[in-house]
């Protein structure tokens, strides 16, 4: 609606789907030709980070807007938990905070003010049907097309990574060729198993002699 709120915090385990929402969102704010001049990229965890709340109090070049993106959220020092909080209570009407990372406690008082504020954006992992859905579009936007088994499948090996999913969809789809359905036996011959299992699927197996 052209309305930009004054923080933005996107977080959650599903990493592919949270940076296309973060790059959507970086292009709604600035051109690219004002992000050399007002856009600030900070890693609470790297050494020498500069003050979150000076480059948010910074005044935008040549621009109507400076951005800072702090990158990593569950990395943020208690210290820097506070001096975040102190900005939010007195926010700068020309700068736009942007928040990225794994998690977000939806219990610290941090939160509360971003959810006041601001606007929060989980991204968890997809639902078996969404996942179908997203690769059958995925393999549409790449000329292919994807049988049901060959999506069980797909999924059976690599996880519910939806940015491994895309990637095997890809590669499956310059191996099959333009217009061709994608079947399970193309699926065992490209695609190796990729996903992580847990310690108990794997005591559950032996101990069902699988």
């Amino acid at each position: 609606r052209g309305e930009i709120a004054l923080v933005y915090c996107l977080y959650g385990e599903d990493e592919y789907r949270r940076e296309q929402a973060l790059n959507q969102l970086l292009d709604a704010l600035l051109t690219e030709g004002e992000r050399d001049l007002n856009l600030d990229q900070i890693r609470p965890g790297e050494a020498e980070t500069q003050s979150i709340l000076g480059s948010a109090r910074t005044l935008p070049f040549l621009g109507s807007r400076r951005v800072v993106l702090v990158r990593g959220v569950e990395d943020l020092s208690r210290a820097q938990q506070e001096e975040l909080l102190a900005y939010l209570n007195d926010p700068s009407p020309t700068s736009c905070l942007v928040l990225a990372g794994r998690s977000l406690d939806l219990r610290t008082r941090l939160a509360a003010a971003i959810q006041k504020k601001g606007m929060v954006l989980h991204f968890d992992h997809m639902k078996a049907d969404s996942l179908r859905e997203a690769l059958v579009a995925a393999a549409k936007e790449r000329g292919v097309r994807l049988q049901p088994d060959a999506i069980s499948l797909l999924i059976d090996l690599v996880g519910d990574d939806l940015r491994q999913l895309i990637y095997a969809v890809e590669k499956l789809a310059l191996f099959v060729g333009e217009g061709v359905e994608i079947r399970p036996h193309d699926v065992e011959a490209m695609v190796g198993e990729t996903r992580v299992r847990s310690i108990f699927q794997l005591t559950d197996t032996v101990s069902g002699r699988d």
